[in-house]
């Protein structure tokens, strides 16, 4: 079978069939057929990769057809990245996304939004830290349960609100429980904090029209009526007055 290796520019594409029109230079700027775009996986696995117009490509030409390998660097289009280490890819509108093998970083930078649904389950773990910076608001909707277990420390650091709204709230805890802020606010069906110690500094508001919230602890503030420490060993329990 004869053929023939050229590189040519790309002039027009058809992102449905995956394909392109390439004009070659060196044979009187003769422009092709539609050329399929060369693909990892067509079949069970389907991969899409399109090229651009103006784009510099390699092509493989047969007698009556051919192919487009892929795209080549050239001293206009020069790689993004520079290190034997890496693999990525940018697209034009700067969202980037690489791994660095030697380094063990994976790298994300998304100018815009990420849409994931997950038909089953997620599990990640994670053995060091983990830090989120949210500039405006994480939204969480659960149907059914949301499970955390955190083995030494569980640390929220809230400027303005943090709000939380069920039909149940229920906090266990064998050790402390703290809450240190100007304005605490349970307003919900019911509310169940169970804690050897609940230490709350602040303005705390319970409101509840079905019955009168009971706070159960080992040692009560004088905001609930009784000093600290004189409920002594025994777990007190503290029925709150309505207005």
């Amino acid at each position: 079978m004869n053929f023939d290796m050229r590189v040519g520019k790309v002039v027009n594409t058809d992102t449905a069939n995956c394909t392109a029109r390439v004009q070659f230079s060196d044979i009187d700027d003769l422009i092709s057929a539609d050329l399929p775009i060369l693909q990892r996986n067509t079949q069970n696995n389907k991969d899409y990769n399109m090229v651009d117009v103006d784009e510099q490509v390699l092509c493989v030409l047969f007698e009556n057809s051919g192919v487009i390998l892929g795209s080549v660097y050239n001293q206009q289009d020069t790689p993004h990245f520079d290190s034997q280490d890496v693999r990525g890819v940018k697209f034009d509108d700067d969202t980037e996304v690489s791994y660095d093998r030697k380094g063990h970083s994976l790298k994300a930078i998304v100018e815009g939004h990420i849409e994931a649904v997950i038909t089953k389950f997620i599990k990640a773990e994670i053995k060091e830290n983990v830090e989120l910076c949210v500039k405006e608001t994480i939204k969480l909707l659960v149907s059914e349960c949301v499970k955390m277990t955190i083995n030494d420390q569980l640390e929220a650091i809230v400027g303005n609100l943090f709000e939380i709204k069920s039909p149940s709230i229920r906090i266990i805890d064998n050790q402390s429980i703290e809450i240190d802020n100007q304005n605490f606010e349970l307003n919900n069906t019911n509310t169940d904090i169970k804690s050897a110690t609940t230490n709350i500094a602040g303005n705390v508001n319970l409101g509840n029209n079905a019955c009168q919230p009971v706070v159960h602890a080992m040692t009560l503030c004088p905001l609930f009526g009784t000093p600290i420490g004189s409920a002594g060993p025994k777990a007190s329990t503290v029925k709150v007055p309505l207005d």
